[in-house]
C-alpha cells in the first residue's frame, strides 16, 4: 500500500528537503507551490534518533526484560508490543515518576519539549 512500513525521516531532514525544493525554484526563477506533508500520525518508525527536535517524541520501553521490538516483529508478536513494553516518551516517563512522588509534573512536561536527551 501507500507508504507501506511508514518510516519517517527526522524533522531536520524533512526541513532540509523543503529548503532544497525552495532553492531549486529560486535557481530556476520559477514560481512554486510546495505541499510538504507527512504521515507522521500513521508512522510506526523513524529512520534515526539523532535529531534533538525529535527527542521529546520518541518512545522507548519502560518494562525491564521485555524483548526488543525487532525480535517481536520477527516472531510476529509485535501487535501488542507497545503495551507489553510500557512504551512512553522520556518526558512522560519522568512525569510518571514525579507524579508517583506527589510532585506536579506539568512544568516538567511543558519544559521538556524544549530539551534534548
Amino acid at each position: 500500500g501507500h507508504m507501506g512500513g511508514k518510516v519517517l525521516v527526522s524533522t531536520w531532514e524533512h526541513i532540509q528537503r523543503v529548503i532544497a525544493c525552495r532553492l531549486q525554484a529560486d535557481i530556476l526563477n520559477s514560481g512554486l507551490v510546495l505541499v510538504a506533508r507527512t504521515d507522521a500520525e500513521a508512522a510506526t518508525m523513524i529512520d534515526s534518533n539523532i535529531d534533538p527536535i525529535d527527542h521529546p517524541h520518541i518512545k522507548g520501553a519502560t518494562v525491564q526484560g521485555v524483548e526488543p521490538l525487532y525480535e517481536a516483529i520477527r516472531r510476529g508478536a509485535d501487535k501488542d508490543w507497545e503495551e507489553r513494553a510500557g512504551c512512553m516518551t522520556f518526558p512522560d516517563a519522568v512525569a510518571k515518576v514525579l507524579k508517583s512522588k506527589g510532585v506536579d509534573a506539568s512544568k516538567w512536561l511543558k519544559d521538556s519539549l524544549k530539551m534534548s536527551l
